[in-house]
């Protein structure tokens, strides 16, 4: 199950560090703290539909995991915005 909940912890590190790899980032600290808070939310959604999936409550996991894959695009499409400007 912890594995599960660090994959979207990866995610994030990756798109974060293409973002400030890119240079267009204002103030790198305030940009990682920004990712770093909102990494809890697919950590935690990650770790539930493991949870769920591995205790039979399939629908209600698949669930989480789309809701996971929306809030990482969401992630994606917004920094890739700022980075582009």
């Amino acid at each position: 199950m912890l594995l599960h909940a660090l994959l979207p912890l990866l995610v994030i590190v990756l798109i974060g560090g293409g973002a400030a790899a890119s240079g267009r980032v204002v103030d790198p600290n305030h940009f990682g703290q920004g990712l770093g808070r909102y990494a809890i939310f697919p950590m935690l959604t990650a770790g539930a539909a493991s949870y769920m999936l591995q205790t039979g409550h399939r629908n209600f996991g698949r669930v989480l995991v789309i809701l996971v894959g929306v809030m990482l695009a969401g992630l994606f499409a917004l920094v890739v915005r700022l980075v582009l400007g």
